[in-house]
This record gives structure tokens, sequence and C-alpha cells, in this order.
């Protein structure tokens, strides 16, 4: 008995629609979520970035069409035909932003390449210091670039109230202030920093991630308000301090200059002190040698007195006397000349004891006129009053007078000290005694 074999492929039973759409939205319901939830944050901790998304958006779309554009009337010809090299024109175009989005843009007042050079400025010049740290790869960097930092509200806000600093996170020194100096998190990212009381530098305010132009100037005049009277406060105390400084320099210079008159004065005085000391040396040593020698001399009248009452002379002289009173003495052929004048000094004692006198009242005038101090006319009493040696050292000039034989003239002077009578032959002479020119009576009436 045959059996038959059904023909035809057997057929499963078919899902319906509605159950397929159930399925596809259970799929999607968790993303969905989730993405309501990020917006949600967003929202919450970033209002101000929130606040931009359509004027970003706009922006954005804006600059697409633009590039879209260009890139159109590029790609076509004259004659309208599409041009083959249109792609490539684009690519070189969207390569060119890219490099010149890479490098930062100078922003008004910019410090140069060191952030240690315009954090110096800024405390010198107490500025508030702009920091732009520029992030080439950041989505958002060429429309804040162009639309935020290019606005002509925030350039003249710039150019008015802030030095600025640029550095792009590719260079050593951009990532460095980025990771460790500034904490910046979101970028673009600018950072306001201000002089303290310390003269330490301090961030005051924060820019992180897209605003606009428009709050962007707002957040930096809330800024600009908030700390132009600190440092309008630090810039007086500073010119205070100056201004004291220039007063105490001043004041240091006054009393150098002071300081210097009176070591002048003091020198001068010093020295003038010191050449009226010289000057009195050397008249006290005159009349000391004067007063000395007369002191000596006048000591040996008793021994010439007994040597003329002695006699025994071989040598007649005859003397004529200062006051004209003519005397005849005998003396020794070995007398020496000093020995003739001791002997006239001896004839006459009287007239050289008022001599002495006369030059003892000069040496006490001399000491009572001088300005010097008083330790040092102490000090110079003590020499010159000093008892002189028993032996004469002056030659004729100390005797005051000097013996001459007229005829022929003959000088009876130092050279003849020592010199015997009888060696000059002087028996039977006339000695004439002439008063010297050390000093006159009118000289020693006007002194």
């Amino acid at each position: 008995m045959a059996t038959s074999i059904p023909s035809g492929p057997s057929s499963s039973p078919a899902r319906s629609p509605s159950s397929i759409s159930v399925i596809n939205w259970l799929f999607t319901l968790p993303f969905t979520i989730a993405s309501s939830l990020f917006s949600i944050l967003i929202l919450f901790f970033y209002p101000s970035a929130s606040l931009g998304i359509a004027d970003r958006s706009q922006i954005s779309a804006t600059s697409s069409a633009a590039s879209q554009k260009d890139g159109d009337s590029q790609s076509r010809d004259v004659s309208g035909t599409s041009s083959p090299v249109a792609g490539s024109s684009r690519s070189r175009s969207g390569s060119l932003r890219s490099r010149k989005q890479s490098s930062a843009p100078k922003l008004p007042n910019d410090t140069g390449n060191s952030y240690d050079e315009a954090v110096k400025i800024a405390k010198n010049d107490l500025k508030l210091l702009l920091v732009y740290l520029h992030a080439p790869d950041h989505d958002d960097t060429s429309i804040f670039v162009s639309h935020t930092l290019g606005s002509q509200s925030v350039t003249n806000l710039i150019q008015n109230s802030f030095i600025t600093f640029t550095a792009s996170v590719r260079t050593s020194q951009g990532l460095q202030l980025a990771n460790s100096v500034l904490d910046a998190k979101i970028f673009p990212f600018i950072a306001v920093l201000c002089v303290g009381q310390r003269n330490e530098v301090k961030i005051v305010e924060r820019v992180q991630g897209w605003v606009s132009a428009l709050t962007l100037s707002k957040r930096l005049e809330a800024v600009i308000n908030a700390n132009t009277p600190k440092l309008r406060s630090l810039l007086a105390d500073r010119n205070s301090l100056n201004h004291s400084r220039e007063i105490r320099s001043m004041q240091d210079e006054a009393y150098e200059r002071s300081l210097q008159i009176d070591q002048e004065k003091a020198r001068l005085k010093v020295q003038q002190q010191q050449e009226q000391r010289a000057e009195l040396e050397i008249r006290l040593l005159q009349l000391k040698a004067r007063k000395d020698t007369l002191t000596q001399w006048i000591q040996r009248v008793e021994q010439e007195k007994q040597t003329k009452s002695a006699g025994g002379g071989k040598v007649r002289l005859q003397l004529r006397l200062l006051e004209g009173e003519r005397k005849m003495v005998l003396m020794k052929e070995d007398d020496t000349v000093r020995d003739l004048y001791a002997r006239v000094l001896a004839e006459d004692p009287i007239v050289y004891s008022e001599k002495l006198e006369r030059i003892q009242t000069k040496i006490d005038r001399a000491f009572n006129e001088s300005t010097l101090p008083v330790e040092q006319i102490a000090e110079l009493r003590s020499i010159f009053e000093q008892p002189c040696d028993t032996s004469p050292s002056m030659g004729s000039d100390g005797f005051e007078f000097t013996l001459v034989v007229p005829m022929p003239r003959q000088v009876l002077g130092d050279e003849l000290m020592e010199k015997t009578l009888g060696e000059i032959k002087l028996s039977g002479s006339a000695i004439v005694v002439e008063e010297n020119d050390v000093e006159t009576d009118s000289e020693e009436e006007s002194s």
C-alpha cells in the first residue's frame, strides 16, 4: 500500500506588527531615560552653557552653511558645471582652518610668552590678569575664539581693563598651567587673576566651557567691579609707601650732607688747630730759646764778677754798652769770645733781666690768646716751662746783642764763639755792643 508524501514546504506561524513595536520600544527605553537624565544634569550644573545651546547651534549652523556655500562656489566653474577638484578644495580649506585653530590667538595687551613674566607685570602694574588656555582639539574652541573672544565688546573690555596671557595646551607651559596652576577642567578655559594684599596672585574668576560674548562680558564686568577697589587701595598704599620711602631717602640724603658738612667743619677745625699749634710752638720755641739763653748767662754773672775781681787779665778792652756807658774790662788771652759775651752781660744784668721778664710775659700772652683746646694748652705749658740746661747752646743771637769791633769793623759772631781773645788779637780794642733786630721796644709795646 503506497504512502503519499505531502508536497511543498511547511510554513511556521507569523508574528504580528504590534508585537514588533513593543519589542523595539522596550529596547530603546533605557537609552531614552539615560539621555534625559544627562540633559537634566547639564541644565542643573552648567546653566550658562545650556542657555547658549540655541545660540551655539545657530552659530554652528551659520558657519556650516557659509562653509558649504564657499565650497559650492569654489566647486563650480564659469559654465556652471561641477568641477572635478571640488572635493579636494574643500579638504584643503578644512585642513587650513584646522591649522589656524591649533595656534593660540593673540588677545589685547598680551604680555608675551612667559606666564611668570605676565604675573610679574600684573604685580608691578596692579592690573587684572586674564589667562586663556587654548585647546585646539576641542569642538567649541573655533566658535569661542571667533565669536566670543573676537567680539567687539569683549575685545574693548579686555583692552581697557586687563593684561592678557594665552597658551596652548599642546605646549608644555600650557599643559602645566591647565593641570597644576589653574586646574582647568573644561575647555575653552579662561582664568582671571588678581594681586592680593601680600603681593600674591590668586584666581578670582574661572570661565569654563563655551559661553556667549554677552555672558563673558557680564562676568568680566563683575570681576572688574569687584576687584578694582581693591587694586586702587593697593595702588594708594603702594604710592604712600613709595612717598614715605622718597621722604626717608631725602631725609637720609640731607642727613648725609649735614654729616659731611659737620665732618668737614671738624676736619677744618682740627687742621686750623694744628696750624695754630704749629705757629704757637714756633713762637714759643723762639721765646724759650731767648729766655733760656738769657737765664743761662745771667746765672754766670757771679762767676764773671769773681773773675773780674781776681784780676790778672792781660787783655784790655773798652766796652760801649747799650745805654752808651763806657767801661774798661780786663780779660785773659785764653778767654773765648763766648766768655766776652758773658762778661758784657755781667756788666749790666738788670737790663737783661727786664728783657727776660718781657719774654716771659709774651709767652704767657701767647698761651692766653690761643684758641687751642685746654688740654693742648696745658701740654704746651708743661713742655715750655721745663728748666733749661746749665750749658748755653745758642750763638750770639741768644744774647739779644752782638759785639762789634768798629775799626776795622769786625763782627764777633757765631763762627768766632770758640776762638780765644789772643787768637783774634783783641787787646786794646774798642768793643761796641749792638742790639740785635730780633725785637724792638716798639714791637714789644704793640704786642
